[in-house]
């Protein structure tokens, strides 16, 4: 049992503080990583949101009624991600510019995520074999833009106008 945890500890600090540079058996590895710690969370991320979609779809679907958005139904007004899922779901259609119309910040957070998950994980298992994609804030601060711009328009245009952009 002890060989057992030793290993999980090792692959464990592996994950998080392997620095993808040149593998030395026996190198101490002290450089932290922040795309390895992201990449993990990246699938955590994507497993609870999997995880959550399905809790839904198999035991509320009943009870969802068409509005599933809370800030919608008590506020009245779009929320940040509002439209998200229908984007995605236009991905997988391969209608982009529909995705894009549900929710603008979808598919720029796709094309950063899908290879920044992908490369890690292949620099984590190859031991920087091969190289990984770095991160940088530009990306967060790009897709956030993106995603505050979207919510501020379509409830501007909700309050003043009466305009319903999404609708569902």
């Amino acid at each position: 049992m002890d060989l057992v945890m030793k290993k999980a500890w090792n692959i464990f600090r592996d994950w998080f503080f392997y620095d993808g540079s040149e593998d030395h058996p026996g190198q101490k590895i002290t450089e932290w990583s922040i795309e390895k710690t992201l990449t993990l969370v990246g699938y955590i991320a994507l497993a609870i949101v999997l995880s959550g979609y399905a809790v839904l779809l198999l035991f509320f679907r009943d009870y969802m009624g068409e509005e599933t958005c809370f800030m919608r139904i008590v506020f009245h007004l779009y929320c940040p991600v509002c439209g998200g899922s229908h984007a995605v779901l236009e991905l997988l259609r391969l209608h982009p510019l529909q995705s894009l119309y549900w929710h603008p910040a979808v598919l720029p957070a796709i094309l950063i995520t899908v290879p920044f998950l992908g490369l890690n994980t292949l620099c984590i298992l190859t031991k920087g074999k091969i190289p990984g994609m770095r991160y940088h804030d530009l990306y967060m601060v790009l897709v956030l833009a993106i995603m505050i711009l979207n919510w501020i328009v379509k409830n501007v245009l909700l309050v003043t106008q009466g305009i319903e952009m999404l609708p569902y």
